[in-house]
C-alpha cells in the first residue's frame, strides 16, 4: 500500500514580513482547492523578528523604540494568539483541508494531532517531550508574551513549553505554525514587549541537552510527520501562483509598517 504524499518545503532565514507572506499565500492557495496539499514547512527568521497576534494591539504588546535598538523587526501575523520572539528557534506551519482528509475535524482535534507529529520527532531526538495538560485559556487581551504559559496539547519538555503553537481556520482550509525554542533570552523578550516576563523555559538547547543542527531537527520532525500522519513528505517548492501572491501580501500587508501597526479588523481565528 502506498503512502499519501504531503509537499515539505524547507526555506532558509529570511525576513519576517516575507515568512507570514508565505504562509498566508499557502492557505489561501489551500482553500482555493490548489493541488500540493497537505504541506509541512520549516523556516527561520533574519533579522530576529517580534510577531503578534493577528488581534494585538502594538503599543500594548511591543517596544517598537527597543526593537528598534535591538535590529528585531515588528510583524503581524495571520493567526491569532500573543507575541513571540523569532531568533533562537526552527518555526514550522502545517497547512492542509480541515473539512476532509487527514487533517479534517475541530480546531483542537487537529491541533492536538500535530501536537503529537512535533512530540514524536523530539523524542526521536531524545527530548522527554509530552503533550501539555494545560492551563485556563489565556484571554484574547493578555499582554503575556506565548510562552508566558502552557495550554492544552501544547508541547513541553522538561516542564516547561517549547513549542509555541497557533491554528487558524478559514475557507475550508487550516493553517498552524508555531515556534520551536532552540534558546530562550528572557531579557531581550522583556525588552522586545515592553516587559512582558516567562519563567521557567529553557528551550531544546538547555542545560544537559544535545545541541541538535537545523538539519537534525528538520529530518527528526519529518519523521514524526511520516509516523503520526502514515505520509512520505516529498521536498517541494511554492507554485508560481504562490510565489505571485505571497509578494502581493508582503508588499500590502506583512511588509506594510501602517497595516501591521494598525490594529486590523476581526477575522476569523481559532486557538490562541
Amino acid at each position: 500500500m502506498s503512502l499519501s504524499a504531503w509537499r515539505l518545503l524547507d526555506d532558509p532565514a529570511t525576513r519576517g514580513a516575507w515568512n507570514m507572506a508565505v504562509d498566508d499565500a499557502l492557505l489561501r492557495s489551500c482553500a482555493a482547492g490548489a493541488a500540493g496539499f497537505p504541506c509541512l514547512r520549516f523556516y527561520r527568521w533574519d533579522p530576529p523578528a517580534l510577531s503578534l497576534g493577528y488581534h494585538q494591539d502594538v503599543a500594548k504588546a511591543a517596544d517598537a523604540s527597543a526593537l528598534e535598538g535591538m535590529g528585531v523587526d515588528l510583524v503581524r501575523r495571520p493567526t491569532g494568539g500573543r507575541a513571540v520572539l523569532h531568533e533562537y528557534e526552527l518555526t514550522y506551519s502545517v497547512v492542509g483541508q480541515c473539512r476532509k482528509g487527514l487533517l479534517a475535524g475541530p480546531v483542537m482535534q487537529t491541533y492536538r494531532r500535530i501536537s503529537e507529529a512535533l512530540v514524536e520527532g523530539l523524542l526521536r531526538l531524545g527530548f522527554p517531550a509530552l503533550l501539555s495538560g494545560g492551563e485556563r485559556p489565556t484571554p484574547r487581551e493578555s499582554l503575556d508574551p506565548c510562552f508566558a504559559r502552557s495550554a492544552r496539547c501544547e508541547v513541553e519538555t522538561g516542564g516547561a513549553k517549547v513549542v509555541g503553537s497557533v491554528q487558524l481556520q478559514q475557507g475550508g482550509a487550516l493553517l498552524q505554525h508555531g515556534s520551536i525554542l532552540l534558546r530562550f533570552d528572557a531579557a531581550r523578550l522583556a525588552l522586545a514587549t515592553g516587559g512582558g516576563r516567562v519563567e521557567k523555559v529553557v528551550g531544546l538547547w538547555g542545560p544537559g541537552r544535545p545541541r541538535v543542527s537545523h538539519e537534525e531537527l528538520t529530518a527528526a520532525l519529518v519523521a514524526g510527520f511520516e509516523h503520526c500522519f502514515e505520509v512520505k513528505l516529498q521536498p517541494a517548492g511554492l507554485s508560481p501562483a504562490e510565489t505571485g501572491e505571497a509578494r502581493r501580501l508582503e508588499r500590502e500587508f506583512y511588509g506594510n509598517v501602517d497595516w501591521t501597526r494598525k490594529k486590523p479588523g476581526p477575522r476569523r481565528t481559532a486557538r490562541t
